[in-house]
């Protein structure tokens, strides 16, 4: 997850700025074909309703994970981007044949050449943009999480709903495959009513060397929208809440056992950190059993996440390495996902290209439903980001210290 260059100014004001023309787009960056999982994700059947889509932010994460997954959606056009490094996203726009790129995001969305938008900025900025795009009656992917604070969420899920648009949020986990198995064997009662559900994420992305998330950014500050919680434990509570239903939070914990880092605009010099590192969440399940969600990103040999499922009648258990052991009880576990096409993609938490087919199957969705359809749809929306935020939002609000951009 390393740092986002996108973002509105730094006082939240939209700065003045214009489209750039672009030579004639070029064909974008192709990767190889898409993977089984990705072609399962596509809908069949009915003509597709292609979405004219525009991006704000043009940072590392936007070039490195959403385009790429966009241009192999075939319900999504991207016509613009924007970026207030406008050259940025003029290289942006060059890179994957963009037909505009605009340095400033208002400018964008008043533009006309985009029906929706995917807000990819760090999560301080993007109440004010999303709340300009609601105002354009603009539909709306934001990242997670979709606001720093209960209140400010719930005012973008209630401007989204008088609005009358699409409103999702990037919790792309959803569509892993083993987690899609997952869903639907709860669903069939597999495991009867679910009483104890543990998972747990480790990872060293704070403290390893060639990590970028080891220097001092806005991931180490809880009012930036940084820190575990937000970034990582917010994952986990949505999934849960997607597997098993609403988690009603009992009692937490977190910690900030990294004081400091050494800053990313002086590196021999150390900043203090603002924000959780370490985290623990007990919630009730709809069936009144308990949910324990815990983690850290800055422990050694970060290994991922692992699900542990105990129900009335039946166990189910998924491991680091992405595979999906079950069994009723009084049977063995045996394996029921860890071939490519079943296995988990997102159990490492290792943000990679392999994730495009999850994005891409979150954005097929998204146009399915701003095209009319009218579900059962599986991406999550600000009805769902309030409700993780209003889970974890706090838990860390302890640790927050002089805000960092």
């Amino acid at each position: 997850m390393p740092r986002p260059r996108a973002g509105p100014a730094r006082d939240g004001r939209i700065v003045e700025g214009a489209a750039h023309s672009l030579p004639q787009p070029r064909a974008g960056r192709r990767g190889c074909p898409l993977s089984a999982v990705a072609s399962a994700l596509r809908p069949t059947g009915a003509a597709r309703h292609v979405v004219k889509l525009g991006i704000i932010g043009a940072g590392s994460f936007t070039n490195r994970i959403l385009l790429p997954s966009y241009e192999r959606a075939e319900s999504v056009h991207v016509a613009a981007v924007a970026d207030i490094d406008g050259e940025a996203a003029k290289r942006t726009a060059s890179d994957f044949g963009i037909g505009q790129a605009f340095d400033d995001p208002h400018a964008l969305l008043t533009s006309g050449v985009v029906n929706a938008v995917h807000i990819a900025v760090p999560p301080v900025h993007s109440p004010d943009v999303t709340e300009a795009a609601l105002a354009q009656g603009l539909h709306v992917i934001s990242e997670k999480p979709i606001a720093t604070s209960v209140d400010r969420a719930r005012e973008l899920w209630e401007q989204a709903r008088q609005a009358g648009v699409v409103h999702a949020v990037d919790h792309e986990m959803r569509f892993d495959p083993a987690m899609t198995r997952i869903r639907r064997l709860v669903a069939d009662g597999f495991i009867g009513e679910p009483r104890l559900v543990t998972v747990n994420a480790v990872l060293s992305v704070g403290i390893m060397p060639e990590s970028p998330l080891r220097l001092r950014t806005w991931y180490d500050s809880h009012s930036l929208g940084g820190g575990f919680s937000q970034q990582v434990l917010s994952h986990i509570v949505d999934l849960t809440r997607s597997l098993f239903g609403d988690l009603e939070p009992l009692a937490d914990a977190s910690e900030m056992t990294v004081p400091a880092k050494p800053s990313a605009d002086a590196p021999n010099e150390l900043e203090a950190c603002a924000a959780d590192d370490v985290a623990v969440l007990i919630g009730r399940l709809p069936s009144g059993g308990l949910a324990v969600l815990s983690g850290s990103w800055v422990v050694g040999h970060g290994a991922g996440m692992a699900w542990d499922m105990r129900g009335s009648e039946g166990t189910l258990v998924l491991d680091r390495d992405g595979t999906l052991r079950g069994g009723r009880n009084g049977d063995p576990l045996d394996l029921i996902a860890g071939d490519d096409a079943d296995r988990s993609i997102v159990t490492t938490l290792a943000s990679s290209d392999e994730w495009q087919p999850l994005l891409i199957g979150l954005v097929e969705e998204f146009a399915r439903a701003i095209g009319g359809e009218s579900g059962p749809f599986t991406f999550a929306t600000f009805e769902d980001g309030v409700r993780v935020c209003e889970s974890v939002a706090a838990m860390g609000a302890r640790h927050a210290g002089p805000h960092h951009t």
